[in-house]
């Protein structure tokens, strides 16, 4: 069951990431388009990925060489072969890993109960993900492959096809068990002439269909548009984050119990005021990363600039040289933190040198090998 889980979590739903756009041949303004259709109204978070343009650089490369190396040790230990799994998804629907080109995962969070005891189930989510593909793959194509390979594990998903707005919706049912989710059903539909995978929770997905054939996508909230300038210009990833009106009063609470003469004091009063933040990675032959909060006020940037310069990366450089010894590790080196307005930002980057000392503390580990 882990074999299809893990071959459908990366063939359909292996995503989650953002939205940009670089020049695509012939029909780029469609696929963007549709791309953009999947965030929706309101969206709290939104993450993007641009993989060709991240493999296409020497640290993105570096990077994908150790995490290959990093997951075959992974399967030698749970006794799976993600290498088959790639081969299989290949033969079956012809696609290759450069294919993929784009990937974005969009949620609304507003009506999500976070003190509920559970977690919320994948088809309560305002939920979509789209994966922009190189060349055309069919529907059925899709389908036939992730039924194939369930079938060949044991598990029997089953899939009804129906239409809505000319688009033809692939909707799985007991399909939670193969991907380990906790979905009753989800759905699937390609568009912009099948290069453009929409994936989601049903309603999700027919909101998502209905912007696109309407020629339509929804506008970033302003918070969003707000977290959006704090995005490193030309990132090949991104993640956004805006705080939901729940959110925001849980933190003003914890806000109010700020200790005096806690050194984390004024920090955490800031973050009474947190309005959203955003991850996102530069990469060419280094990566350079950048985590920032957008505060309410310059004063609480201020506080949590102040916090992060004095306390925060202090001891970070303190425990990682712990762990380190005389390994270098220039990352932690390059640590700052800078305040731009209401804005609180630290940032670091990483070198092939960081990936080199990494891939050798984790060889040294017991029965940590990687070839």
């Amino acid at each position: 069951m882990k074999r299809i889980k893990t071959a459908i979590g990366s063939s359909v739903l292996a995503v989650a990431p953002l939205l940009l756009a670089a020049a695509l041949p012939a029909a780029a303004n469609r696929i963007d388009r549709d791309l953009g259709t999947a965030i929706m109204p309101g969206a709290n978070i939104v993450m993007f990925y641009d993989m060709q343009a991240a493999q296409n650089t020497a640290i993105g490369k570096a990077m994908e060489e150790m995490g290959e190396k990093f997951g075959d040790l992974m399967e030698q230990e749970q006794g799976s072969n993600m290498r088959e799994l790639q081969r299989k998804f290949q033969e079956g629907t012809g696609l290759q890993e450069e294919d993929i080109r784009y990937m974005l995962l969009a949620v609304d969070l507003d009506n999500i109960d976070f003190a509920a005891a559970e977690p919320p189930a994948i088809d309560d989510l305002d939920l979509v993900v789209a994966i922009g593909l190189d060349k055309a793959l069919s529907g059925q194509q899709l389908v036939e492959f992730i039924m194939a390979m369930a079938e060949e594990e044991g598990e029997e998903p089953k899939v009804r096809e129906t239409s809505h707005r000319g688009v033809a919706v692939y909707t799985f049912t007991d399909i939670g068990d193969a991907l380990e989710l906790e979905a009753e059903e989800l759905s699937m539909a390609m568009v912009a002439d099948d290069r453009v995978c929409l994936v989601g929770p049903t309603a999700a997905l027919r909101a998502a269909i209905e912007r696109s054939t309407d020629g339509s996508r929804a506008s970033l909230s302003p918070a969003m548009q707000g977290i959006e300038h704090s995005v490193q210009s030309g990132s090949q990833f991104y993640i956004m984050f805006t705080m939901t009106e729940a959110m925001k009063a849980e933190a003003a609470e914890a806000a109010t119990k700020a200790r005096a003469g806690d050194p984390s004091a004024a920090a955490q009063k800031a973050m009474g005021t947190l309005e959203g933040a955003s991850l996102s990675l530069l990469m060419a032959d280094d990566a350079k990363v950048a985590l920032t909060g957008v505060f309410g006020t310059e004063e609480d940037a201020g506080a949590m600039t102040g916090y992060l310069n004095n306390m925060v990366i202090s001891s970070i450089r303190m425990f990682g040289g712990m762990m380190l010894g005389p390994r270098p590790l220039p990352a932690l080196q390059s640590l700052r933190s800078h305040q731009d307005g209401g804005r609180a930002t630290l940032s670091f980057t990483i070198t092939a040198q960081d990936l080199q000392t990494l891939r050798e503390m984790a060889e040294a580990q017991p029965n940590m090998q990687m070839h």
